[in-house]
């Protein structure tokens, strides 16, 4: 089950990046897409949204393989 919670936790680590990017003034990619959603950039707040999108089903997926690998029972639910 640890294996499939890292997949899970991808979200709220890109959610709490954007917190800690704001609050400390660290340019990134969380702060640009902070910055984006308040100038009303929409291009820009799409684009980050798509990427962060792509990487919370990316680490899920991951998230699932490694489990999957872990425990072959569940190999199943792969298929």
């Amino acid at each position: 089950p640890m294996a499939a919670m890292f997949g899970a936790s991808l979200p709220a680590l890109i959610g709490g990046s954007v917190l800690v990017e704001t609050m400390f003034d660290i340019p990134g990619a969380a702060r640009l897409a902070a910055d984006a959603a308040l100038m009303r950039d929409a291009p820009v707040a799409t684009a980050l949204l798509l990427l962060g999108a792509a990487a919370s089903i990316f680490g899920r997926w991951i998230g699932d393989f490694a489990q999957a690998i872990l425990d072959p029972r569940t190999a199943g639910d792969l298929r």
